[in-house]
């Protein structure tokens, strides 16, 4: 047997439940091979063979996924690719309460044509993948406001994948929201993966076809600094560099500090453009834009989503002239809509008048007070509860479904991070109007306003909120002027700050002076 003094091989099988077999083989010379079978046939086998040298040294080597065949004559990577193009054939759209419950918004069917442009011209979602100078692009950033579509468009690029759509070439595609990740590192993601398609651990096959893989990153601006470390480090390709990979995220949110960069890197003269293609996702394709005193509302898939509530409600979309003024209308006739108290069409969530405020407006509070706490900590996820479960039947949560990882316990998310917003701009202008704002509170809108700069104005919260208080502003401005020094040195993101908000309350505020010094 040449120069091995002898070779041991070890046949393993695996499955989820760890009811394995094995084979072990020793053999002592040609003429001596003891066989101990124990192989359950009916899993798939990972072979692994060592070979000992005459001095000693061991050697191990194991069988790629394309040299692992099944009983039914299947490599072990067309196994996982059938199973995974499965899973992700099953992938719909979130449906909301008020449709029913057991309908799921199938892609094919649901899916509202995007608009795309990259280097301000426009292209199709076939051509994302179009090379750029000559070169494949390994690192894609889709950017695109809060409400245009990003999850709905991760989900239909997973969804083609599974069916073979041609402009999506890859053998394997990974679809991970950022928001399931929990902290855990991609190998463990990729391992859960696994799981839900019957495999229980596919490194190997994500190592063997790496330049044929693809990672599908949503939600980058859903994660905190902590957590996507791991994430930086995919991206500007520390690792799974052959790997081609998507992330998406909000307009502007995405800017890496030098002190981050020295933090994950060691150093911070690393550039912090990670991509080699930058494409901007504007919204719907639509034609109705002229229908509409601010057309931009219309690019939202949001609000076609949500408009035909709105117009059931008795509104006129049409007179809808800015984003507040939408969520008002989508907050009052969505509460409408689904509530026991629907049939009274004088209700209004922003009538803060009398006192004390009815019950719904109380649940919406609370819902906000807790959406702005989810929203400050990055943890996007809500437990069931009494309070929830009324809120999910109003039609601000859903029960999405997870991609990751199976989980038993029974949880909600925002139907959109635009809605959570919204409801703590609601909550924070309920206790500026009526209550005398406790010290817990007052602390959270601090922590807003913290929470805004660091995302550089991508958080609509305060500017909801700005915006809902209408000539009430410096109750706003008084509350977060310990902040002001952050503002006045940026005279964008202050400007931001007050987008929404008529010129008239602007000029009329005594406290923005402190926020907004003049533009040189």
């Amino acid at each position: 047997m040449g120069n091995c003094a002898s070779i041991c091989a070890k046949t393993k099988t695996t499955d989820n439940n760890d009811s394995c077999g094995n084979t072990n083989l020793n053999i002592d010379s040609a003429k001596k091979v003891h066989i101990e079978p124990h192989v359950d046939k009916s899993k798939h086998t990972t072979t692994i063979i060592t070979h000992k040298t005459s001095d000693g040294e061991v050697i191990t080597s194991q069988q790629s996924c394309c040299e692992k065949i099944d009983d039914d004559g299947n490599k072990q990577c067309d196994r996982f690719r059938t199973n995974l193009r499965q899973f992700y054939q099953k992938l719909t759209l979130p449906n909301v309460p008020w449709i029913n419950e057991e309908i799921d918004l199938p892609i094919a069917e649901y899916f509202t044509q995007l608009e795309l442009k990259e280097s301000d011209k426009s292209i199709e979602i076939e051509e994302i993948f179009n090379s750029v100078n000559g070169k494949q692009p390994t690192r894609i950033l889709f950017e695109g406001q809060p409400g245009f579509g990003k999850t709905a468009l991760a989900t239909k690029l997973a969804y083609d994948w599974a069916n073979n759509e041609e402009y999506i070439d890859f053998e394997f595609s990974f679809f991970i929201p950022l928001r399931e990740l929990e902290k855990k590192s991609m190998e463990v993601v990729l391992v859960e993966i696994g799981n839900r398609c019957d495999f229980e651990d596919i490194t190997q096959i994500v190592k063997k076809h790496k330049k044929q893989t693809l990672f599908i990153l949503d939600g980058l601006d859903e994660i905190s600094r902590e957590e996507r470390q791991e994430i930086m480090k995919i991206l500007f390709k520390q690792k799974y560099s052959d790997v081609t990979v998507i992330v998406l995220c909000r307009t502007s949110h995405f800017t890496v500090s030098k002190e981050e960069r020295k933090e994950i890197f060691g150093f911070s003269n690393v550039s912090g453009a990670f991509y080699d293609k930058r494409i901007s996702l504007l919204g719907a394709k639509n034609n109705f834009r002229h229908i509409l005193l601010n057309s931009k509302l219309f690019d939202s898939p949001l609000f076609r989503m949500l408009s035909p509530v709105v117009i059931a409600a008795g509104v006129k979309i049409e007179e809808i002239a800015t984003t507040t003024e939408f969520y008002k209308k989508i907050f009052n006739a969505t509460v409408k809509h689904n509530c026991e108290i629907s049939q009274n069409n004088n209700i209004d969530l922003f009538d803060v008048t009398s006192f004390p405020m009815n019950n719904i407006q109380e649940q919406i509070r609370h819902f906000g007070l807790l959406s702005a706490e989810k929203i400050v900590q990055n943890d996007l996820k809500f437990d069931s509860n009494e309070l929830t479960e009324e809120i999910r039947k109003m039609g601000f949560l859903i029960n999405r479904k997870e991609l990751i990882h199976c989980t038993s316990k029974k949880h909600y998310e925002g139907l959109n991070l635009s809605i959570m917003e919204f409801a703590a701009a609601y909550a924070f202008f309920v206790e500026l109007k009526v209550n005398d704002m406790s010290a817990s509170t007052e602390k959270l809108l601090k922590e807003m306003a913290n929470h805004y700069y660091e995302t550089r104005g991508t958080s609509q919260v305060l500017q909801f909120l700005a915006s809902l208080l209408e000539d009430d502003l410096d109750r706003l401005l008084a509350f977060i002027d310990s902040c002001c020094a952050w503002f006045s040195i940026d005279f964008d993101l202050a400007a931001s700050l007050v987008v929404r908000c008529s010129e008239n309350n602007i000029s009329n505020s005594k406290y923005q002076k402190n926020f907004i010094r003049p533009h040189e």
